[in-house]
């Protein structure tokens, strides 16, 4: 090394090693000084520098030749630390060489103070190395981490040896492995593997074991029948406190910084919490807190309305009874401090009432807090129908809720009291006018009233009379209008047709029963209806003999006959005969009117004797009458048995042409038949073969067909059989 002063003239040098030349050759390490003096004897100090030798060229190097497997890596083993840069004789200027074939590698290092070293090796490669890699987990101080073994064989022979080296002066020998560090901060955890072949790797990877959090929270000391508010003071060194757990002494947990929690009683109560950083890392506190025995607060109030004022109950409980202090919020800005107020609400909507209550003693308080809705009232209004005397009217309630549902309706109506329901029906019997009031109260409690004045009006009277009131049809009939106290006249003719007219005249074209209809409305709308019957006919006479009943008193038979007119026309001039076998009819006239429709019972005036030796069979009684023809004569006549046996009858006509009237008794009924048979004794027809009833019986058939000649029929009955011979023209 050269230290030349670079002066010329007349200078005098003074070297720390006693040399006087202007420049120094240095060759051994040293401290090394240099003093100048010009001809005036002046001097000049230099700064004393020290000298020392880098050995790092001499001391570099790879090592001895060796033998490596593929995949191992070629590492500086002399002056690692002192190396700036490197230069591999591949090219490569990393920390190490990975070769891939056997052969001679060099390495070319520099160092901070810019000294070269140079070193070559000479490596063998033989067999295939394992790829050590490992994971680990649980990376937080007091836990154990997890290391999990993630190496490869890459030519699938088995590794057999593992080593891990966990940063802090231990070490374990087994494939996975859990280690307890026992301080936070950074560890280099090495895997050194080896496999069945004795190849063997090792691999490197920096951990951070992260701090627990530290863990703190308030307050210590509170009142029972309040919410506390806990607040957390805990922190972390490692990462940031994300996640909070408190339990409470109920069980109750909440996952808030700055949870709420009500102790019921006083005592001492632990409470728990654990905090979790975004590290995954957490710790656990539990701290006792001391409850202060505090007061309940709480309290109830009426129906809010609008308007109205709402009474506010207290029902806070003290401990030991001790005198409270009130405190109350309305939620529109007004406060009281009475211990149950009033308050009048002049606005609709929510408010948020609070009441807090203090213990002057130990200065606990409580508070609660209740939203109330003060409700619009609802508006109570109804409409008045015209009402007329002795009608019911119903009044139409059109009331309105604004808030609630209206559940309630007080009417009150002079004369008739108080009526609870919405829709009341009225009716008065006296007109004149009457007062009406109404209350209506919602399901909120909330009411209103109303009152209006009713005019009760007097009913018109309703009167006609008619032309006639039953003929034959076409009928026009005309009707007289009585009425008084109406304006307007309604007519309902009964057969769909109508009129306005106040005397009208109406034909009716079909026959029947029609019910007239006039309704008379007063001006003020009052309504009275008067009803009229007009029955149009066709001229029809149908009488009809209903039954027979009989009696025997005294050796003689009394009769009764029942009678229809089914008839439009009233019969008046009606003959009644009685015939009997053997024996002239007995005649009497009906002495009264059978109107139409009208059934009529009568009782014969004449008995007809009885003879013990000549027993009538049976009784036939014949109706007609004597003006007007009957269009169904086949019903104008019954006969009656009066013997309670099996007997065969006259038939008639005889000589017979068309048809032939069979009649015959029988006691009970039962099946019977009727055959026909010429003189020959072959069987032409079988007239009848049903069940006949018993007593009396009555046939007719149809002999057009049989040619002239003599005939019988006989009647079978229950195993007995009687004929009777007859002659057709």
């Amino acid at each position: 090394m050269l230290w030349d002063a670079q002066l010329a003239g007349n200078y005098s040098f003074e070297w720390s090693n006693g040399q006087s030349t202007p420049v120094l050759y240095i060759s051994e390490p040293g401290a090394y000084w240099l003093i100048i003096r010009d001809s005036l004897e002046n001097a000049w100090y230099s700064d004393t520098i020290t000298i020392s030798v880098d050995e790092f060229p001499k001391e570099f190097s790879l090592g001895a030749d060796t033998t490596l497997c593929l995949g191992n890596r070629l590492y500086l083993q002399n002056g690692p630390n002192e190396v700036q840069s490197y230069l591999w004789s591949d090219g490569s200027t990393l920390d190490y060489l990975q070769p891939e074939t056997s052969g001679t590698y060099a390495l070319t290092a520099t160092n901070s103070n810019g000294c070269v070293g140079i070193d070559t090796v000479q490596l063998t490669l033989n067999g295939i190395a394992p790829v050590p890699d490992f994971s680990v987990t649980q990376l937080c101080h007091k836990d154990s981490a997890r290391f999990a073994d993630l190496s490869l064989s890459p030519d699938g022979s088995d590794i057999v040896n593992w080593i891990w080296d966990f940063g802090d002066g231990t070490q374990l020998a087994e494939q996975a492995a859990n280690h307890r560090y026992e301080e936070a901060g950074e560890y280099v955890v090495t895997l050194s593997i080896r496999n069945e072949l004795n190849c063997s790797n090792s691999g490197q990877k920096t951990i951070q074991i992260h701090a627990l959090p530290t863990l703190a929270f308030i307050p210590s000391t509170a009142c029972s029948n309040t919410p506390v508010l806990f607040s957390d003071k805990s922190t972390s060194t490692s990462g940031t406190v994300s996640q909070w757990q408190w339990t409470f002494p109920d069980g109750s947990t909440q996952t808030t910084t700055h949870p709420e929690f009500s102790f019921a009683a006083s005592g001492t109560y632990p409470v728990q919490l654990i905090v979790r950083s975004d590290l995954g890392c957490y710790d656990t506190l539990v701290q006792n807190i001391d409850i202060k025995p505090g007061p309940l607060s709480d309290f109830t109030f009426g129906p809010v309305c609008e308007g109205l004022p709402v009474a506010f109950s207290d029902q806070s409980i003290s401990f030991l009874n001790l005198p409270l202090e009130y405190q109350w919020d309305f939620g529109d800005g007004s406060e009281s401090n009475l211990s149950s107020p009033e308050k009048t609400y002049t606005e609709t909507g929510s408010y948020e009432v609070s009441l807090r209550t203090t213990q002057s003693s130990n200065h606990c308080s409580s508070i609660v807090s209740k939203t109330i809705t003060v409700n619009a009232n609802p508006l109570a209004r109804f409409e008045l129908p015209v009402t007329c005397v002795n009608t019911p009217v119903v009044i139409t309630d059109l009331s309105e809720s604004r808030s609630g549902t209206i559940s309630e309706w007080v009417w009150k109506i002079d004369t008739l009291g108080t009526i609870r329901k919405q829709t009341p029906s009225i009716s008065f019997a006296n007109p004149g006018t009457y007062q009406i009031n109404l209350s209506v109260t919602d399901n909120l409690g909330c009411s209103d009233s109303v009152g209006a004045t009713l005019t009760v009006h007097p009913l018109p009277i309703a009167r006609f009379e008619t032309s006639i009131n039953k003929g034959p049809v076409p009928l026009m009939i005309s009707f007289t209008n009585l009425s008084q106290g109406a304006a307007e006249y309604f007519w309902d003719f009964g057969d769909g047709e109508s009129s306005v007219e106040t005397h009208p005249q109406h034909t009716f074209a079909d026959s029947g029963s029609y019910t007239v209809q006039l309704s008379a409305t007063s001006a003020e709308g009052c309504n009275a209806s008067f009803y009229g019957n007009i029955r149009g006919i066709v001229p029809r006479v149908d009488l009809r003999v209903l039954e027979l009943s009989t009696e025997i008193s005294s050796g003689y038979l009394k009769i009764w006959a029942l009678l229809q007119n089914q008839g439009t026309l009233d019969l008046e001039q009606i003959t009644l005969q009685v015939k009997t076998p053997g024996s002239n009819p007995l005649r009497e006239e009906l002495k009264t009117t059978l109107y139409s429709g009208q059934t009529y019972l009568h009782e014969f005036a004449t008995q007809l004797p009885l003879d013990t030796k000549h027993p009538l069979s049976h009784v036939c009684v014949n109706a007609f009458d004597a003006v007007f023809p009957d269009e169904f004569p086949e019903n104008n006549e019954v006969c009656l048995a009066l013997e309670d046996a099996f007997k065969m009858l006259p038939s008639y006509p005889n000589p017979a042409e068309n048809y032939l009237v069979v009649e015959y008794l029988i006691p009970a009924e039962a099946r019977l038949s009727i055959r026909l048979y010429d003189t020959n004794g072959k069987i032409k027809a079988v007239l009848y073969d049903e069940v006949s009833g018993a007593g009396f019986n009555r046939h007719r058939f149809n002999i057009a067909d049989l040619g002239p000649g003599v005939y019988f029929y006989k009647i079978s009955y229950k195993g007995t059989q009687h004929s009777r011979t007859f002659v057709v023209n």
